[in-house]
């Protein structure tokens, strides 16, 4: 917008490039990866937000509402799954990661998802309650083996030669964000099938998935 339309955002300040914000910060929280990671790249580790979910949290004490943060990274951090040895030795590979946070954006518990041998993409986060217990749902990609019924089974190949991305969805305690369990899906001949979004109903008995699967060529679960 140009700085003549007063008319817009009446009251906000404004960027460095001149664009009135209408919306003003109470605070801003960082979420940056370590460079002590290794030796090797360090300056090549990154992070990617993929979701935030605002859960309403009613506490006997009153109101203590959370945030729900995910994303994606190959590096260390408070807030993006904490600090792992094994994450610097397979540093090329990324990770998935689940933080939750107070209302103030205080950090108070951050987990890695991933696997050792494979990669892991978070895409998206969904919540569900029933009879006061509360769950998160995460979906996403893999290459690994997040499903412990297909430890037994090898990960199929693309076309390529590299390892195929299956969807996954991960059930998570809300309050602990220990893990509950993990379902993959992946293509019958080992194209690559994405989760990006999920929705859970009211009695938190059934949750959806919604992803793409590249050429069609059918799902196996």
């Amino acid at each position: 917008y140009e700085d003549n339309e007063t008319d817009l955002y009446e009251g906000g300040v404004k960027d460095e490039g001149g664009v009135k914000l209408g919306l003003k910060s109470s605070y801003t929280e960082i979420f940056s990866r370590s460079r002590d990671l290794s030796k090797n790249d360090a300056s090549n580790t990154y992070v990617r937000v993929s979701d935030l979910l605002y859960v309403p949290y009613i506490h006997p004490n009153g109101r203590n509402d959370k945030l729900i943060l995910t994303g994606t990274t190959n590096g260390n951090g408070e807030g993006i799954g904490g600090f792992h040895d094994w994450v610097a030795a397979h540093h090329a590979q990324h990770h998935g990661f689940v933080t939750k946070l107070n209302t103030d954006g205080q950090i108070e518990k951050s987990i890695r998802i991933g696997h050792g041998k494979g990669t892991v993409s978070i895409k998206g986060v969904c919540y569900g309650e029933s009879d006061n217990i509360m769950n998160l749902y995460i979906v996403g990609e893999t290459t690994g083996h997040l499903d412990t019924t297909m430890k037994s089974f090898e990960i199929s190949n693309d076309l390529n030669g590299k390892p195929s991305k299956h969807a996954f969805l991960a059930k998570i305690d809300f309050q602990t964000l220990k893990h509950k369990w993990t379902r993959q899906i992946g293509t019958l001949s080992g194209n690559t099938a994405v989760a990006y979004s999920c929705a859970v109903n009211t009695e938190d008995d059934m949750v959806f998935m919604a992803g793409t699967a590249k050429r069609n060529l059918g799902i196996s679960l």
